[in-house]
């Protein structure tokens, strides 16, 4: 689910280990439902990273990143 914010948040910053990975930026509301995104980590399955991100607020502020998540790369 989208934050909170006083206005619409359209785009989302992705961090992967720690360093900017991709931006997600929607054409109108993001949906209010579960939504999946995809992005290339690498050619080796079985690789651990951390994730977190953070929504552009309608102020044109970051806000704070999430809690940071493990993830490992498929095959």
């Amino acid at each position: 689910m989208p934050p909170g914010a006083d206005g619409v948040v359209t785009e989302y910053e992705i961090q992967l280990d720690g360093r900017t990975a991709t931006s997600l930026v929607w054409g109108g509301s993001a949906p209010q439902e579960r939504a999946s995104y995809s992005f290339y980590a690498g050619r080796e399955a079985g690789v651990t990273h951390r994730v977190r991100l953070r929504a552009k607020l309608p102020d044109g502020t970051w806000g704070g990143f999430t809690p940071e998540r493990t993830v490992t790369t498929g095959h």
